[in-house]
């Protein structure tokens, strides 16, 4: 049973705070992920964590043992470096060895780790390469290897995926979700890629400044984000500003424009200034018919009584599986959004277009009120 706790951890350089009063509980096998822009702490965190660095202040326990100023060799982490660090002169087979024989591991149960391994990361063929004979990709799966091989009780990922081509960054996402199910390792990964937060974890850490703003599940943390920062860094975002209006057992939110959103009732007790935010996978496009066959593309995005958007004028970006459009919103202001690459129906007859899903508008008022529906 190997969780990893921070209590109170702070890290200082002179008059920056890296990190700063971070506490946080990482249970038994479970995928966490430290997520958040450059600069914001991530990287020193994990060193935290891995005893490369020191912390100026808290405690650091793995499975419930105070290791706050034990040496990283004797912490039993396996870590995955951002810049690989492989050792050049050796070959694949024994850099992921390593580590093993500085544990002077008898060399028939090495052979037998080191191949193994090789084979979770799909490199059995090229064991006796050198490093520089391998793609970056490759070099990164080498460095994965090392870090499982000796059977550490916590793994911890540096930006595991930044050096792989997008194809393969996907495959090798789901081999690392694979890898440490089938372990059960309790794992904390770095990134500042969302998509990678978001289809890995168990939990995402997002960070700024060197303080935590919101510990959540991946859908929680997309579709409840409890302040504007992790709204617009978690994904594209709408943001609706206005004032929260109750009518009965109706909610609304009045925009500068003068029109109200209808919403569902905030989970708190809040009133006044409220901003809501709208993900673009979440609206709706409708073709006008007497625009069906205008170069300029006009559309409006509709809610059941018509309004909510005004239209937007430039032709969608096609990006694959959906299409990126630019919209106008009442009273100004222009927000993304993504449509289903494949209309519903013929665009030509003006009706319903690429509907991709439930409506949803989150609402946040300094603290999270959490999600309330929008009427399709």
């Amino acid at each position: 049973m190997t969780t990893v706790e921070l209590n109170q951890v702070s890290k200082h350089y002179g008059p920056i705070h890296a990190v700063d009063r971070i506490s946080l509980r990482v249970e038994t096998g479970e995928y966490a992920t430290i997520l958040g822009p450059s600069g914001s702490g991530k990287t020193t965190m994990l060193s935290l964590i891995a005893g490369i660095a020191a912390p100026t202040a808290g405690s650091i326990l793995i499975g419930g043992r105070d290791v706050t100023w034990l040496p990283a060799a004797q912490r039993n982490v396996g870590l995955v470096f951002q810049s690989y660090a492989l050792f050049p002169h050796m070959t694949v087979f024994d850099n992921v060895a390593f580590p093993m024989r500085v544990r002077r591991t008898r060399q028939v149960e090495l052979r037998h780790r080191v191949d193994e391994a090789l084979a979770l990361v799909r490199l059995e063929a090229f064991a006796g390469r050198k490093p520089h004979q391998l793609s970056g990709g490759q070099q990164q799966r080498v460095a994965l290897a090392r870090a499982v091989v000796f059977k550490p009780d916590i793994l911890l990922l540096d930006e595991p995926l930044g050096a792989l081509d997008r194809k393969l960054r996907e495959e090798v996402r789901g081999e690392i979700h694979q890898l440490q199910r089938r372990l059960g390792i309790t794992t904390i990964m770095v990134t500042h890629d969302q998509d990678e937060a978001l289809s890995l974890s168990d939990r995402i850490v997002v960070l700024h400044g060197g303080r935590v703003q919101q510990i959540d599940t991946p859908i929680n943390a997309y579709h409840r984000p409890n302040s504007r920062f992790v709204a617009d860094f978690l994904g594209l975002a709408n943001f609706l500003e206005g004032s929260l209006e109750r009518s009965g057992g109706d909610c609304a939110i009045r925009l500068a424009s003068g029109e109200a959103v209808p919403c569902a009732a905030p989970a708190a007790d809040v009133a006044g200034r409220v901003c809501g935010v709208l993900r673009p996978e979440d609206i709706h496009q409708w073709r006008c018919a007497r625009h069906a066959r205008r170069p300029d593309r006009r559309s409006r995005l509709l809610r059941r009584d018509g309004s909510l958007c005004d239209r937007a004028r430039e032709r969608p970006a096609h990006r694959g599986a959906c299409a990126g459009l630019a919209l106008a919103f009442p009273g100004g202001g222009r927000g993304p959004s993504r449509l289903g690459a494949r209309p519903d129906l013929d665009p030509a007859t003006g009706e319903r277009r690429g509907v991709t899903g439930a409506s949803r508008l989150a609402l946040f008022q300094g603290a999270s009120i959490g999600e309330t529906a929008v009427s399709p």
